[in-house]
């Protein structure tokens, strides 16, 4: 019996070892400053920010790239204007926000997702 329970030590530390070293990979091959970009992101997903306080809040995508400011909210979803030149207007549901940072807010969308499924020139009906 102690024998069998030795080698089930060993095949545990062995399996440990294993996935210790995927880990590290994965970290070391993974785009670190998205990482800490969403670390930021779920340490301060307790702050809380009013709607009527995040007009003008500025917006980020999963992917780090920015989708404008919050010009105004509705019930179902949030208008951001992004350029001021070229102007892109995003009608990005609620639901899709992740968190609050302090700074910006978070949606849980590439930018390219968000341009493809929510750019529009009017608001949705």
């Amino acid at each position: 019996m102690k024998v069998i329970y030795f080698l089930n030590i060993d095949a545990c530390l062995i399996c440990l070892s294993v996935c210790l070293a995927v880990f590290v990979y994965i970290l070391h091959t993974t785009d670190k400053s998205y990482m800490v970009n969403k670390i930021l992101v779920i340490k301060k997903l307790s702050e809380i920010i009013s709607w009527d306080k995040a007009i003008d809040k500025k917006v980020k995508s999963k992917d780090d790239k920015d989708l404008g400011k919050i010009q105004s909210i509705t019930n179902e979803y949030i208008q951001t204007k992004d350029g001021t030149v070229s102007k892109n207007y995003y009608y990005i549901p609620k639901y899709y926000l992740e968190g609050y940072d302090g700074d910006h807010l978070w949606v849980s969308l590439t930018k390219d997702e968000v341009k493809t499924r929510f750019e529009k020139e009017n608001a949705p009906l």
